[in-house]
């Protein structure tokens, strides 16, 4: 079975769910949706809610680009996104609003990722809209920009253009990647904190 739950894909197989598991999955993504949307001033009201909805309905039914977040579990892209267009821009960027580890508690909750793990062990990244250029950048661990295929599955998932620029991030490196320090400089560090 193909795994869509709206738009959290995991590229790959999901497990098999009943309605209810169904239902309380797409409740969560709402919530997740309502603090996204929450942030932006007088946005609280549910008919405000319901029309976003229907806006990001629309936009994605004509496969409008998306930004969002992921992460590589298994080799397998989970994503999460939303079209560039209903997102509020901030400073010229339009960003996705939810991090990396609320998603990575939904993603928890939906049983698409092992529970041992942490968000910070997994490779992940995001893709932003830069409004004065007009371009999309994916900012990516190495693991992820390394492998061509991966790079394509959340492309073609977030709907990006091909002139999308992807760049490799320290800032989502996963524990793998970060380089070895000897243990006594790791120490020193502590001490000097």
């Amino acid at each position: 079975m193909e795994g869509r739950i709206t738009k959290t894909h995991v590229v790959g197989s999901w497990p098999e769910q009943t309605a209810a598991e169904q239902d309380e999955r797409l409740r969560q993504e709402r919530n997740m949706w309502e603090k996204l949307y929450r942030r932006r001033p007088g946005s609280q009201s549910v008919k405000e809610a319901e029309a976003m909805v229907r806006r990001i309905k629309l936009a994605r039914a004509a496969k409008v680009p998306e930004v969002g977040i992921f992460f590589v579990v298994n080799a397998k892209p989970l994503v999460q996104g939303i079209p560039w267009r209903v997102n509020p821009s901030y400073a010229g960027y339009r960003t996705y609003g939810v991090g990396h580890p609320e998603f990575w508690r939904f993603l928890l909750q939906a049983d698409a990722v092992p529970c041992a793990m942490r968000h910070a062990e997994a490779a992940r990244g995001c893709v932003n809209y830069h409004e004065a250029s007009q371009k999309f950048t994916m900012f990516a661990d190495r693991r992820i920009i390394k492998r061509k295929l991966q790079v394509q599955a959340i492309m073609t998932e977030l709907n990006l253009p091909p002139d999308t620029s992807v760049v490799v991030d320290d800032h989502y490196q996963c524990l793998g990647c970060l380089p070895r320090r000897p243990a006594c400089l790791a120490l020193d560090e502590e001490w000097n904190r």
